[in-house]
């Protein structure tokens, strides 16, 4: 007696290698899902659960939060990068809502005025003051003279030529 034959199906294994992200459309192309309600792609090329929602911290009087490649943020007049405590803040600015603008490496906190270091974790601050013991003395250039050498101002002349040195001021500066 003849066995019945069955119909074999070509079968075929589909390789994700690229993955191409969430898209919530009626048509998606391969390397795209559709749902991906509690997932992460933290093991990428494989699929995960993502870990449980956490509390990291919890704020006493949050006044700015700000996010770059890390965490940036004000709380109770304390200035945080990466969860670390970085320095207080002017106690002027006290209950003041803080605004970030990150220029390089430096975190530039306002209306602070501060400046932070992200890479050599300094602080500094926009505004410079400078003492000095003996009065200033200030006098006219010709025209096409090079005006930052005749500033003779005693405790800041090291300053510009610093500053020349590192191009902050241009030394061809003309008056």
């Amino acid at each position: 007696m003849p066995l019945p034959q069955l119909n074999v199906k070509n079968s075929s294994i589909n390789i994700l290698n690229t993955f191409m992200g969430y898209n919530h459309n009626s048509r998606i192309a391969d390397g795209e899902f559709y749902d991906m309600k509690n997932l992460t792609t933290d093991y990428f090329p494989m699929m995960a659960v993502r870990p449980k929602r956490a509390i990291i911290e919890q704020l006493v009087n949050p006044m700015g939060m700000f996010g770059c490649d890390k965490v940036v943020f004000v709380d109770d007049n304390k200035l945080y990068y990466d969860q670390g405590y970085v320095c207080d803040l002017k106690k002027e600015c006290a209950g003041k809502e803080r605004r970030f603008a990150m220029i390089g490496a430096y975190l530039c906190v306002f209306p602070d005025k501060l400046i932070y270091n992200t890479y050599d974790q300094t602080v500094d601050y926009i505004e410079n003051e400078v003492t000095t013991t003996t009065a200033p003395t200030f006098c006219l250039c010709k025209l096409g003279q090079d005006f930052m050498k005749r500033i003779l101002i005693p405790g800041i002349q090291h300053l510009i030529q610093k500053n020349i040195s590192t191009g902050l001021i241009h030394h061809r500066t003309r008056l």
